[in-house]
C-alpha cells in the first residue's frame, strides 16, 4: 500500500483546526489556487447569504399527505424529485420556521450523495426539510441557480466534501460550509452561466425523454406485430375458473384468475412456456474464495434499469467483497429479477460474469427463440401480468423460478419471424442508447464550460460581462 505525504505549514493546521490528511490533500489545494487565480471577486459562502441553516433534529412522524418534508433522497443534481417524499402534518410545518422553504432557495445534502445540490422552484409550494439538508438561502446578488451549479461543480463538490466528517458515514457539518469560497462573477455573467446550464439539463430532458419513448414502445412493438391487444387483455377479469385450471398447479385467486385471464384473453395467439426456449442456469462461484484480490463483473440487480433492460453505472467489484455464493452467467445470457421490485429487470448479458441470487439465469435454446425478441417479451407487461400474481412471501415477495419458467408467451414457431422482430428491436435501441448517450454529452460539455466561465478561462458573451473581473 503506497503512503501519500504533503508539505503544510503549521499556521495553515492551526487555522483550520484540522489534522486529517485528506484535508490537505494537493486537489483540495489545487482547487482553491484556481479559485483564487479566477480574476473573480472571492467570498466565502456566509458572506453571499442571507440564512445558511440545516433542517429539524430528531424524528418527525409522517402522514400520508400534508407538507412535503424533503430528504437527501428526494435532491438530485440541480433537480428536486417527489417521487419517493414523506409529509408532515401542517400544524408541525408550521411550528419549524427556520427549514421552511421559498423559491430560490439552495439545497445541499450532507449525508450519503455528498454535497449535491438544486434549487427550490415556486411549483413546489410549501415544504420542509429533515437534519440532512442544508437550506441557503442566497443575497438578492447571488442567482440561485448559479450557486447550485458551483456547489455541484468540481469546484464546489471538492470544498464541500472537504469539511466533511471522517467518520464511517461522513456528514458535513453545515458550520463549516459558511467558510467554502466562491468566486462571484457579475449577476449578468452568473444569469448567462446559469441559463447555459439550464439549457443544457432541458435538452437532456428532451432526448432521455426521446429514449425512454423509444424504450417503453418495444413492448408494444412486439405485441402489436403479433396481433395481441393488450388493453383488452388487461380490461377482462372473472372469477369462475373449471377445476382443470388448478389441478396439479396454484389454488391462489390472483396466481390462477390473472394469469388464465391473461392467456385466454390472448384468443387463438399460439403460446409457448417459457421452459420450451429456455433452460435455467444454476452454476454458482463464490468469488471471495475463487477470485479474492481480482475484479470481478458482478451484477446486482440495481444495476439493470427497469423497463428498458440496459445496465446503469455499472463498476466492477473486488473479488474480496463478494461473499456469498453468487449465480454465473456468459454473454448472451438473460438476466431475470424475481424478486420485488426487481421484477421488471430483465437484461441480456454482454459479457461473462456473476450476479445476484435474487437474479434467475437463463439461456436461450437459439434454434427456437431469439434473444432479443425474448428479452423485450420478458420485459413488457404481458410477462408482468402473468408473473406478479405469481409472488411468495410477505417481506420481500418473490417468485420462484419453476413459476418463472411456467408462463406463457407468444412466441412465434418460425424462428424467422422472431428474427426480423429481433433486428427492429436491435435498430431501436440503438438509437435509444444513442439519445441516452447524447442527453448525458451535453450536459459535460456545458459543465465543463462553465467552470471555464467560472474560472475566467473563457469570456463571457459582450452582452453578459458587466463589471471586468477583479
Amino acid at each position: 500500500m503506497s503512503i501519500k505525504s504533503t508539505i503544510v505549514h503549521y499556521q495553515l493546521l492551526i487555522s483550520a483546526k484540522r489534522w486529517d490528511f485528506e484535508y490537505f490533500d494537493p486537489i483540495y489545494v489545487e482547487t482553491i489556487n484556481k479559485i483564487n487565480d479566477s480574476g473573480w471577486n472571492i467570498f466565502k459562502l456566509k458572506d453571499i447569504v442571507e440564512d445558511l441553516t440545516d433542517g429539524q433534529h430528531g424524528y418527525l412522524v409522517h402522514t400520508l399527505e400534508g407538507v412535503p418534508l424533503l430528504r437527501t433522497t428526494n435532491i438530485f443534481e440541480h433537480e428536486i424529485r417527489l417521487d419517493d417524499v414523506r409529509y408532515i402534518d401542517p400544524e408541525v410545518h408550521s411550528g419549524i420556521k427556520r427549514s421552511q422553504l421559498k423559491p430560490g432557495d439552495v439545497l445541499l445534502t450532507t449525508i450519503g450523495s455528498l454535497g449535491i445540490a438544486a434549487v427550490v422552484s415556486a411549483e413546489l409550494g410549501e415544504a420542509n426539510i429533515n437534519q440532512n439538508l442544508v437550506k441557503i438561502t442566497p443575497k438578492d446578488e447571488v442567482n440561485s441557480d448559479f450557486l447550485s451549479l458551483f456547489l455541484n461543480s468540481n469546484l464546489g463538490r471538492i470544498q464541500t466534501q472537504r469539511t466533511a466528517s471522517k467518520s464511517v458515514v461522513p456528514i458535513i457539518s453545515y458550520s463549516r460550509l459558511k467558510n467554502i469560497i466562491i468566486p462571484l462573477p457579475p449577476r449578468a455573467v452568473q444569469n448567462q452561466i446559469a441559463q447555459i446550464m439550464q439549457e443544457a439539463y432541458r435538452d437532456r430532458q428532451r432526448k432521455s425523454d426521446q429514449s425512454n419513448n423509444i424504450y417503453k414502445g418495444l413492448g408494444s412493438l412486439v405485441l402489436e406485430r403479433l396481433g395481441i391487444n393488450l388493453n383488452s387483455i388487461q380490461s377482462k377479469k372473472s372469477d369462475l375458473v373449471s377445476i382443470a385450471r388448478v389441478k396439479g398447479g396454484r389454488f391462489d385467486f390472483e396466481a390462477v384468475v390473472t394469469t388464465w385471464d391473461v392467456l385466454n384473453s390472448l384468443g387463438d395467439q399460439q403460446t409457448t412456456a417459457l421452459h420450451e426456449v429456455v433452460h435455467q442456469v444454476k452454476d454458482r462461484i463464490t468469488p471471495a474464495e475463487d477470485f479474492p484480490k481480482e475484479y470481478v463483473n458482478y451484477i446486482g440487480l440495481a444495476d439493470i434499469e427497469s423497463n428498458t433492460g440496459e445496465l446503469s453505472g455499472f463498476q466492477p467489484t473486488e473479488g474480496s467483497k463478494i461473499l456469498s455464493s453468487s449465480p454465473t452467467f456468459e454473454k448472451g445470457d438473460i438476466l431475470y429479477g424475481r424478486m420485488r421490485p426487481y421484477l421488471n429487470k430483465v437484461w441480456v448479458a454482454e459479457f461473462d460474469g456473476v450476479c445476484s441470487g435474487e437474479a434467475l439465469v437463463f439461456r436461450a435454446k437459439t434454434d427456437k427463440v431469439d434473444v432479443r425478441f425474448l428479452h423485450t417479451l420478458l420485459l413488457s407487461q404481458l410477462t408482468l401480468d402473468q408473473v406478479i400474481p405469481l409472488q411468495s412471501g410477505s417481506s420481500l415477495p418473490r417468485v420462484s423460478a419453476s413459476d418463472v419458467l411456467s408462463i406463457k408467451l407468444p412466441v412465434p414457431e418460425k424462428i424467422e419471424s422472431q428474427k426480423e422482430l429481433g433486428d427492429e428491436i436491435a435498430k431501436r435501441r440503438a438509437e435509444a442508447k444513442r439519445l441516452k448517450a447524447e442527453a448525458e454529452s451535453v450536459v459535460v460539455e456545458s459543465k465543463a464550460r462553465v467552470e471555464r466561465l467560472i474560472l475566467g478561462k473563457e469570456e463571457a458573451d459582450d452582452d453578459s460581462q458587466g463589471d471586468a473581473p477583479e
